[in-house]
């Protein structure tokens, strides 16, 4: 998986543009995902296949 560009939406959110190779699709996948901070740590909370 493949980081593309991040763009913060809330103080403790941002949602980026993801590349990843997925074997039971052909070819590349774009994902939005948005995650949200907390303590440090960064978790996923909504994804999108693009």
């Amino acid at each position: 998986m493949i980081v593309n560009r991040c763009i913060p939406i809330a103080e403790t959110e941002v949602v980026c543009e993801l590349s990843a190779d997925l074997n039971w699709i052909t070819g590349d996948t774009r994902i939005e995902a948005v995650f949200q901070g907390k303590g440090g740590d960064w978790k996923m909370i909504a994804a999108k296949n693009r």
